[in-house]
């Protein structure tokens, strides 16, 4: 139990260490024996969650799982739980999970931990939302650490589960296959991802192994394609489902999430930049930084005083520590004298007042030099005085 009691952290803010502290349960991030706590922890829950089920005569399953007789599933250091959506089944996993934090100490992540609905009404979400206050998320979801073995891991519950409801108990080279199944289907089928078709054929036939044409006899009759000495190539699948040559920056652009460029961009980021400074810039322009107000949302301040490192009479907030700060205050005074650049007592109008210095010329690039590194010292003070409580 050493190896578990004996823990102890540091944080990392702004890549400096501060603070030392000894952690009161849980092994360190990264420690190897991470997964096997993680088992043994789950497959105590598991039992939980089964004895409950059988006690409780009004659980009803996932309509998916009920054959299976399956609750829950764990990936990695991820749980997934599934029931019908219904008062009475909900109930049983908030009773589980309550009995299971008083086993173990564990608490459920309410930021961390969301619920996916499908085909229920919105009052019914509704009292189920109450039962288990998570957020509510969207479906699909997608999950890359499911096991996709399906010939080699049989004994495996989700092989098992995709075998059911997936396969529906026929074998996969009878299974249609789609655009998201067509890499994992010739995988176990026997071709590899790169396998030209030069490489899957010899002269007048196909290579495939005797057992394959044994039980599939009319693989024989397949046509084989005329081969040229043209080179094989990719293709990239767009939006409907038209073909272009494969170029990683097409793909980049098909597949990324686009937004409108916001109009402090030039503000922010320009070629004289320092990056550091740039970096922070843009976590203040959208109200990012961890100011000790976000701890008092959050709920995790747990009785730290949250006022200003720097002044000690208001709240830790942006407006505050950027512009309404007395040490503030005296930056600001002291940075215009150095510039043109007149700046707001207020954040909310910041933005109105430098976009228009974002043109290239060479005193509005001193400008957002000035504006950056006075953003960047102010912070960088605030952290001093805060985890350091020495004065830079």
């Amino acid at each position: 139990m050493k190896c578990v009691s004996t823990t102890s952290y540091s944080i990392n803010i702004n890549g400096e260490l501060h603070g030392y502290f000894k952690g009161k349960r849980g092994l360190r991030q990264g420690d190897p024996l991470s997964p096997y706590l993680f088992t043994f922890v789950m497959e105590l829950l598991t039992l939980i969650l089964k004895r409950n089920v059988r006690m409780e005569t009004k659980f009803r399953y996932h309509a998916r799982c009920e054959k299976l007789k399956i609750i829950n599933l764990c990936f990695a250091d991820d749980l997934f739980i599934f029931s019908h959506a219904n008062v009475s089944s909900v109930s049983v996993i908030r009773d589980s999970l309550e009995e299971f934090k008083r086993c173990s100490g564990l608490v459920s992540s309410l930021p961390k931990s969301t619920c996916f609905f499908a085909n229920v009404s919105n009052i019914l979400k509704t009292q189920l939302i109450e039962i288990m206050p998570f957020d509510e998320g969207h479906l699909s979801v997608r999950y890359l650490g499911v096991p996709w073995r399906l010939l080699s891991n049989k004994e495996s519950l989700w092989i098992q589960w995709v075998h059911t409801h997936k396969l529906a108990d026929k074998h996969f080279w009878n299974v249609q296959i789609t655009a998201n199944a067509s890499r994992k289907l010739l995988l176990i089928r026997g071709f590899s991802w790169y396998d030209k078709l030069s490489d899957i054929m010899d002269l007048n036939s196909w290579k495939q192994p005797n057992e394959w044409l044994t039980k599939y006899p009319q693989l024989q009759e397949v046509r084989l394609p005329v081969l040229t000495d043209s080179s094989d190539g990719l293709l990239w699948i767009k939006e409907g489902n038209s073909f272009d040559t494969f170029d990683v920056q097409k793909v980049w652009n098909n597949i990324r999430p686009f937004a409108y460029k916001v109009d402090w961009y030039s503000l922010v980021w320009f070629s004289q930049a320092i990056p550091w400074h740039a970096f922070l810039v843009r976590l203040v322009m959208g109200e990012r930084l961890k100011t000790r107000d976000k701890l008092k949302a959050s709920e995790i301040h747990n009785g730290v005083h949250l006022v200003c490192s720097l002044c000690q009479n208001c709240m830790d907030t942006h407006d505050h520590l950027f512009f309404e700060c007395s040490f503030s205050q005296q930056v600001w005074s002291k940075a215009t004298h150095l510039s043109p650049l007149q700046l707001p007592q207020n954040w909310k109008s910041i933005r109105d007042c430098l976009i228009p210095c974002a043109k290239r010329n060479t005193v509005n690039v001193v400008s957002k030099l000035l504006f950056a590194t006075s953003i960047y010292f102010l912070w960088q003070e605030r952290n001093n005085m805060l985890f350091k409580e020495v004065s830079s």
